[in-house]
């Protein structure tokens, strides 16, 4: 039989990392698209 090893999580706060890139993503292409076709 194979052996399955169950290791500690330690990746707990990447989701948490990943959910911060996306919204400040979100926000810069917000920011862009609303200040591109509002100003000009």
């Amino acid at each position: 039989m194979a052996e399955i090893r169950v290791e500690p999580r330690r990746r707990s706060m990447a989701w948490a990392w990943i959910l911060i890139a996306i919204v400040i993503i979100a926000a810069l292409a917000y920011y862009f698209l609303y200040y591109r076709s509002g100003s000009l």
